[in-house]
């Protein structure tokens, strides 16, 4: 068993309007050299910035770490995120192992406190149209916000295990080329009007498994890429036996320039989310070999400017616009895939939906199977805000669906996909269709 260090016996108090970094931060130096695991005992523990290194955190239940709503209190970590620049973190760790973060506690990383939340960041031609209901439906403004909450770099055999997350002011657990991880059980709830607040973000990584979670996120639930280094492959990636909520997309395979490998989601609800799963890619990304299998998918569009049109399913391949990434390596410039998609089976899935499925591409989609689907489309309040098209954000490319609104699939005629046992409803029962574009 390993050694315990209460932050306690380091001189942390609960309650206290002043953070506790100091404290805890020398619990986990002292457990990080001897092998030993940080205990958070019952109460509330205010906090800047904690390198947590190779050590364990254990969170009591009752016990809660509370995020500092002070700018002062946190620091850069050394890392230089492709998206974000300087990583700002609460809680992270940079090429250690055998780390395990689990318990019954919280761990509050209060993002609403960098928010104006009386401010409404809506669509220039629109802004006048929107009910007070559709406003709140839409991101907040801040000046300043920790950028990567929780961020492990290079890691190896990391398991985060039944805590609780709230709130995070951004992308709330990120692992960057780590190996072997393994998150279970956690519940992470964020505010629904905080852009950029993914539940979790696996990129660069490999061998990870995601099951038995609870998700609730303005942003995406689940996102899968290669966006902190273009270079690396994300591979071997397991979801399982999730609820997942988004005002955004719930899961997302790729993204510009990532090459995504080996994914299977399977057993998951999915619930009034903006986009239900979406493969996206560039035309210099690569994504193959996913399985999604056995989920129930409802989506409802939302009135922000968030991506996604209420889709249940959206496969794209199309050239993005320029992008404030760190992306030009000569490594990107080398690459030439004649096919961006490849290998993707969608099995046993039933969809109560606001928009059809789509998949658009131009002669670089390979091989996409659809069996046993179920798509029924209801109504929707806000889907004439967009239009009928499916969201190829941050492409240049919106499919526009010049038809009636009862299809079910909608398809580029250039796409290899490939329906077995596929049905559908439109709204008020009529019956749905597939239909391929024209042009």
């Amino acid at each position: 068993m390993k050694n315990l260090y209460s932050i306690l016996d380091y001189g942390a108090v609960s309650g206290k309007s002043e953070v506790q970094t100091e404290a805890i931060q020398k619990a986990i130096d002292d457990a990080d050299i001897n092998g030993g695991t940080v205990v958070v005992p019952k109460g509330v523990y205010k906090t800047g910035t904690l390198n947590l290194k190779g050590a364990d955190l254990y969170l009591e239940k009752g016990a809660v770490l509370l995020a500092s709503d002070n700018k002062d209190d946190y620091k850069e970590i050394g890392y230089i995120h492709c998206e974000f620049g300087e990583t700002i973190s609460l809680l992270y760790s940079l090429e250690n192992k055998d780390i395990c973060v689990y318990g019954s506690g919280t761990i509050d990383l209060n993002g609403t406190a960098f928010f104006d939340f009386s401010t409404y960041n809506l669509p220039e031609n629109l802004k006048d149209k929107f009910s007070q209901e559709q406003k709140e439906e839409s991101t907040a403004f801040y000046n300043w916000r920790p950028n990567q909450p929780i961020f492990f770099y290079k890691c190896t055999n990391v398991v985060f295990k039944d805590i609780t997350i709230l709130d995070a002011p951004c992308w709330t657990i990120t692992f960057a080329e780590c190996k072997k991880v393994r998150i279970d059980g956690i519940t992470n709830i964020g505010h629904e009007r905080i852009p950029n607040n993914d539940g979790i973000h696996i990129s660069a990584s490999e061998n990870v498994i995601i099951s038995n979670c609870n998700i609730t996120s303005a942003d995406d639930c689940i996102a899968i890429s290669s966006i902190t280094n273009w270079s690396v492959p994300c591979k071997n990636i397991t979801i399982t036996n999730c609820i997942l909520k988004s005002f955004s997309k719930s899961i997302v395979v790729g993204h510009a320039h990532s090459i995504v490998k080996n994914v299977t989601v399977s057993n998951c609800q999915i619930l009034e989310s903006n986009r239900a799963f979406c493969i996206m890619t560039s035309t210099t990304g690569l994504i193959e070999n996913v399985v999604v299998s056995n989920i129930y998918m409802d989506t409802r569009v939302r009135a922000g400017n968030w991506w996604g049109n209420g889709e249940p399913i959206c496969v794209f391949a199309v050239p993005y616009t320029t992008m404030d990434h760190v992306d030009h390596t000569e490594e990107l410039e080398n690459r030439n895939y004649k096919i961006n998609i490849k290998d993707v089976l969608f099995e046993n899935i039933i969809c109560d939906a606001e928009n059809a499925i789509g998949v658009i591409g131009n002669n670089n989609i390979k091989n996409i199977h659809f069996n046993n689907i179920l798509i029924k489309l209801k109504e929707s309040d806000n889907l004439s805000i967009k239009g009928k098209v499916f969201d190829t954000s941050p492409a240049d490319y919106t499919p526009i669906v010049e038809s009636d609104d009862f299809d079910c699939i909608f398809m580029s005629k250039n796409s290899d996909v490939k329906l077995n046992q596929v049905s559908g409803c439109g709204i008020n029962g009529k019956e749905g269709k597939v239909i391929v574009e024209n042009n």
